[in-house]
């Protein structure tokens, strides 16, 4: 697929106008030029799920082992303020074990987001409370993207984790940035 192909694809997809631009304004012509030099995990994201499950892309399946270990490596080395943010992601891994119901999962992503919200709406303007809130956020919507597939749910988990990322853990830990995140999704993701 060359570059003129990949914008006529784009398109079908109704994504953002500035990725379009950024693909019309690149001198990469192929799909692995733009994969491999892609700084926006979101975008990436946002294209693999519509492509999920078709020859030469991921699947549904393994979009979200690899949100769930992104959003795992973020609960594991962002200091946070809330400990139900553990007790809620072992739900999405219950799930994804089997040893949890849809409606669990269902009303434990309600209940991430209404925190993520809770946190947003009292910002004390600390590090930790912001990490909270976003990773709260991105629970509730790898939850959706488990339990439904849905692909802005996808995106949006991944947008929340870089941001999580981003409350002020970036000069603590020089793996949390935008290129090492996306080094890390290109790892755990299968091309089939």
């Amino acid at each position: 697929m060359n570059k003129e192909e990949i914008l006529v694809l784009l398109e079908e997809f109704k994504v953002c106008s500035a990725a379009i631009k950024w693909v019309e304004s690149s001198s990469y012509n192929t799909v692995e030029e733009f994969w491999l030099n892609c700084e926006r995990v979101d975008w990436m994201i946002w294209v693999l799920t519509k492509m999920a499950g078709k020859k030469g892309y991921p699947s549904h399946q393994n979009i979200l082992k690899c949100l769930y270990e992104c959003t795992k490596e973020a609960i594991d080395c962002i200091p946070y303020s809330d400990d139900l943010i553990d007790y809620h992601f072992r739900t999405i891994k219950q799930w994804m074990g089997g040893n949890a119901t849809d409606k669990e999962l269902y009303d434990m992503s309600a209940k991430t987001f209404r925190l993520g919200q809770k946190y947003e709406d009292e910002n004390n303007g600390s590090e930790e409370d912001f990490a909270s809130q976003e990773l709260f956020y991105a629970i509730s919507y790898l939850a959706d993207y488990a339990d439904l597939e849905m692909r802005i749910s996808a995106n949006n988990c991944i947008v929340h984790v870089v941001d999580a990322y981003k409350a002020g853990y970036w000069h603590e830990n020089p793996r949390m940035n935008y290129s090492n995140i996306r080094k890390r999704i290109q790892e755990l993701l299968t091309f089939e």
